[in-house]
């Protein structure tokens, strides 16, 4: 039995032959609660009122992922019986997308799912309760194509490009020009054009 771990709660279960013996589980999820990413000029909750900097992962977002992984293994492990309770490097293989809050998201929904893993972890009174470092894998995030939405992608580019030059596309931007110009002016924008918005 092999689990999958790919930072948006989408579960795929994959059967074979008439046995239906389950060969593969991937649990595909996006990072808990967040700090905005960002916000406008003259927003009065700029980064400095966050007790965090911007995009990153809140102590509620940690606790929604631990508990998320605690609800995997009562199914997985103590309801279907499919992975032991400790952790197996073979059993499992962990990817996230390379940013603070999607790794900390997986660390945090994995310390929930082997929170009752015994013997892979030191006898340490320092050591993290009940603590198993689990691998997570990251690329570049130019190079993830598996799970980076915003990657460099020529057709995307090319779609956009015809998009500009529909007749009633570029009708409808013309018509947002007042409150694009009422959005610049309130939030501290000097923003010309619609791509940029």
């Amino acid at each position: 039995m092999f689990l999958s771990f790919l930072p948006l709660y989408i579960f795929f279960a994959f059967v074979i032959g008439s046995e239906e013996k389950l060969i593969l589980v991937q649990s595909l999820f996006r990072h808990g609660d967040r700090t905005p990413t960002g916000t406008y000029p003259t927003d009065p909750y700029q980064e400095s009122f966050w007790p965090i900097s911007w995009g990153q992962l809140t102590t509620l977002g940690m606790q929604q992922h631990f508990e998320q992984g605690i609800k995997l293994r009562d199914r997985y492990v103590n309801q279907f019986n499919l992975f032991s309770a400790e952790y197996k490097d073979y059993n499992i293989y962990v990817q996230a997308s390379d940013s603070d809050r999607t790794l900390m998201s997986v660390y945090s929904q994995l310390a929930g799912f082997y929170a009752y893993s015994y013997n892979t972890f030191p006898n340490l009174t320092e050591w993290p309760l009940n603590w198993t470092p689990v691998p997570v894998h990251s690329r570049n995030r130019k190079t993830d194509y598996l799970l980076n939405a915003n990657i460099d992608c020529p057709r995307v580019d090319q779609i956009q490009d015809e998009l500009m030059q529909n007749p009633a596309f570029v009708s409808f931007l013309k018509a947002q020009v007042p409150n694009l110009q009422t959005i610049n002016k309130n939030a501290g924008f000097n923003i010309s054009k619609f791509q940029n918005f």
